[in-house]
C-alpha cells in the first residue's frame, strides 16, 4: 500500500472514483459514532433502574428480571462505546476495517470472517443499539412493575379482613 494513500475496508488502495468512497466510508463512520456517542446517556438510566430493582427488591423474582435486563444492558453499553470508538477512528483514518479485523482476529475476539462494507457494520451497530435500547426499555417495565408491587402491597395488607 501506498504511504498516503486511501485504504479501503477491504485493504485496497486506489484514487479518483476510489476516494470518494473513501470519503464516504468516513461520513458513514463518522455518523455512526456520533449516534452511538449520543445514545450513551441513558447508561446512567441504566445503572438507575437497576439500583431501583434492588431497593425494591419485592417480589424478588421481578427484581431478579429487572437486574437481568440490566445486566444485559450494561454488557451492550460496553459493547457500543467501543464501537463508538472504533467508528470514530475510522472516520479519523487512524485504522481501517480490514485492519481492525485482523487486530481482533489475532487478540481472539473474532474469528476471521470475509472483509464487510462500511455501511453493513453500521448497520450492525444500529441494530445492537435498537437490541440495548429493547432491555432498557424492558428494564424500565420490570421497575415500574415493581413501584406498582411496592404501592398495591400496602393496600392490599390493609384490605384483607
Amino acid at each position: 500500500a501506498r504511504c498516503g494513500a486511501p485504504q479501503h475496508s477491504d485493504g485496497q488502495t486506489g484514487n479518483g472514483a476510489d476516494m470518494m468512497n473513501h470519503e464516504s466510508e468516513q461520513q458513514l463512520a463518522y455518523t455512526t459514532a456520533q449516534l452511538l456517542r449520543a445514545a450513551m446517556w441513558a447508561g446512567g438510566l441504566n445503572l438507575l433502574l437497576m439500583a431501583a430493582a434492588v431497593y425494591l427488591a419485592a417480589p424478588v423474582w421481578l427484581a431478579a428480571l429487572a437486574l437481568l435486563a440490566g445486566s444485559i444492558g450494561c454488557f451492550l453499553q460496553l459493547r457500543l462505546a467501543f464501537d463508538a470508538r472504533l467508528f470514530a477512528g475510522f472516520a479519523a483514518g487512524r485504522q481501517t476495517p480490514a485492519q481492525l479485523d485482523a487486530a481482533l482476529s489475532a487478540l481472539g475476539l473474532r474469528k476471521a470472517v470475509a472483509p464487510r462494507s462500511m455501511q453493513a457494520r453500521c448497520r450492525g451497530a444500529l441494530r445492537l443499539l435498537r437490541v440495548w435500547l429493547c432491555a432498557l426499555a424492558l428494564a424500565l417495565l420490570l421497575v415500574l412493575c415493581l413501584l406498582f408491587a411496592a404501592a398495591v402491597a400496602p393496600l392490599s395488607a390493609s384490605l384483607s379482613f
